[in-house]
């Protein structure tokens, strides 16, 4: 499990601590999230921060 922070790239407003798992194959299971204040969808972000940090 890693813990990995969130911020929406479109408006910068949301900042949010997750952790995320992996699968059975290893790979991150990274769930849809969306801004609550610009509604742009965060999985982009989600998978490029959690590269950063392994």
């Amino acid at each position: 499990m890693v813990t990995v922070t969130i911020t929406c790239t479109v408006c910068g407003m949301f900042d949010k601590k997750i952790e995320i798992d992996t699968n059975e194959h290893g790979f991150f299971v990274l769930p849809e999230a969306h801004c609550p204040h610009c509604c742009a969808v965060l999985e982009q972000t989600m998978h490029s921060k959690s590269m950063k940090e392994i």
